[in-house]
Order: C-alpha cells, then sequence, then structure tokens
C-alpha cells in the first residue's frame, strides 16, 4: 500500500474526523490507481525538491506527494493553499551523503530560538561541515547550526530536524563520540531498506491503514525505532533511569517539544509496520 511518513500522519491527525475519513477514501484510491481522474495528481511546480506532485483528496484538501524511484510516498496533506506552501519549504528525499530518506524543513528561526549569549562559544565551532553534513545535517542548516551557543538554543534548533539528526547533535553538544551512521546506497529504496529512513511506515491492509490514522501516541510507541522507544517512554513519565546517559534529560525535552510542535499527540516513529516488525513492501 501507499507509504506514509510521519509528517503526513501528523498533518492529518489536525483534521476533523469527516476529513480523516476523505484521506483514507483518497489513500485507497491512490493505492488502486494513481491515474485515477478524480486524483488530478499533478507536479507541484513551486516545490522545494524535485518529484513532489498533489493529489486531490476533496475541494479543499490536497495530499502532497512524493515519487522516489518507482514508489509514491504520502508526505503532507492540507488545505489546498496550505499544503502548496508547505511543499514549497520542505525538502523531502535522500540526503546526498547518508542516503537517509528526509522530511526537512527550510531554516526559519526565530530571534528567540538564537537568544543573545554574550561571548559564549558556538557548541559546534570546532566541527568541519563535512563531519556535520555526515551526521545527517542538511547544508542549509549548517548556517543557523553554527549559531547555537546554548542547550536551550540547540533544543530550540533541533526539534525542526529529522529526529535521529537532532539525537546525533545532542550527544556531540554532550561531548559524546558520535559516529556517522553507515550511508545507505543512494539507489535503495526508504521503504524495503531498514536503514534507508526511520520516518515511513507501510500498511498491510486497510483496517491497518485506518489503525494509523487514527491511533493516538500510546499506540504510536508500538512503531517505534527501539532508540526512540525507550526515550518516548522515559519523557511520558518524565523520570530518568539508570540505563540511560548523562544526556537524556535534555533529550526528553527534545523529545516532549518535538512531538508537541508536530501534532500534539502525536510523535515521529520509526519505520515499522503495525504489528511492531520491520515494514515490508506489499
Amino acid at each position: 500500500m501507499l507509504p506514509i511518513s510521519t509528517s503526513f500522519q501528523a498533518a492529518q491527525a489536525r483534521l476533523n474526523n469527516e476529513e480523516r475519513g476523505r484521506v483514507f477514501t483518497f489513500i485507497m484510491k491512490f493505492d488502486e490507481d494513481p491515474s485515477h481522474p478524480s486524483i488530478s495528481l499533478e507536479r507541484v511546480q513551486q516545490a522545494k525538491s524535485p518529484n513532489l506532485w498533489s493529489g486531490r483528496v476533496s475541494k479543499e484538501l490536497r495530499a502532497i506527494l512524493q515519487k522516489e524511484g518507482e514508489t509514491w510516498i504520502a508526505v503532507y496533506v492540507g488545505r489546498h493553499d496550505e499544503a502548496y506552501d508547505w511543499a514549497s519549504k520542505h525538502f523531502v528525499g535522500k540526503h546526498p551523503l547518508t542516503g537517509i530518506w528526509q522530511v526537512v524543513s527550510t531554516p526559519v528561526v526565530t530571534d528567540s530560538d538564537l537568544a543573545d549569549t554574550g561571548n559564549s562559544p558556538a557548541l559546534f565551532a570546532s566541527r568541519p561541515d563535512n563531519y556535520l553534513l555526515s551526521l545527517g545535517v542538511q547544508e542549509i542548516w549548517l548556517p543557523t547550526i553554527r549559531q547555537i551557543r546554548s542547550d536551550d538554543e540547540l533544543l530550540n534548533v533541533v526539534e525542526k530536524l529529522p529526529q535521529d539528526v537532532g539525537e546525533r547533535l545532542l550527544d556531540l553538544a554532550a561531548g559524546k563520540l558520535v559516529t556517522p551512521p553507515a550511508p545507505v546506497p543512494l539507489k535503495a529504496s526508504p521503504v524495503e531498506n531498514e536503514d534507508a529512513s526511520r520516518d515511513l511506515i507501510v500498511v498491510k491492509s486497510r483496517d491497518e491503514l485506518r489503525m494509523i490514522l487514527d491511533a493516538p501516541m500510546a499506540k504510536w510507541i508500538a512503531f517505534l525505532h527501539p532508540t526512540q522507544k525507550r526515550l518516548a517512554r522515559l519523557g511520558r513519565d518524565g523520570k530518568r533511569s539508570k540505563e540511560y546517559g548523562d544526556n537524556d534529560e535534555f533529550r526528553c525535552r527534545f523529545i516532549n517539544k518535538s512531538a508537541r510542535a508536530r501534532v500534539g499527540s502525536s510523535t515521529r516513529i520509526g519505520r515499522r509496520s503495525v504489528d511492531g516488525a520491520p515494514a515490508r513492501r506489499y
């Protein structure tokens, strides 16, 4: 079935029940025949990334989809103008160095995100660009990351990045040795390759699709990457455990704030099928 990203799930969670029902119908129809006239599939001309398309969910709603090779991925849904605006402000695709599939917003950082911290040294001043890029940072975010001088500033920035990238930057700021992820071949499918994306879910049936679209955060935890699952559980009760490192209090703030920023009751999830097993393509 049509793979969905966490950005799509977060966006559809903001819709009312009737609209979410239309989203469900759209996905089922698209899965049967993307060329169906009612879908009105068309390329987004002002998109930040190539191969972004829009599909008609209803008179008011549009879905944004990416075509990755021969695979379609649903990445966003919203009101017509809102959906096209989202497509113009987000990079969707594989990171040029890591090969990991990402959804990344363009930098929009306010004065409150980067407060005046006087003469404090920049947290990543000693890290070369190539190293930060190898951690999954997009090049357009390098100037902003170079300005970070405090933990609070770092927290405000990493919530706008893919969660795996944010976790690496948190570890790096805490003084840990952070090894770049092993590069994924650029030809690898983000749907079929377990390491190619942590932000996709492929479902096996219409019942599972309904469950995913309706699932609250408590059920989403079942789909998390193992590391994220531990952090989410830690963040929900606000307690620390001896099994976690010294930086986990800060990590929990990141998990909680990032989840609230994306959609309140939803959180980012690993690429898993509904039964918790690695997702498979059907």
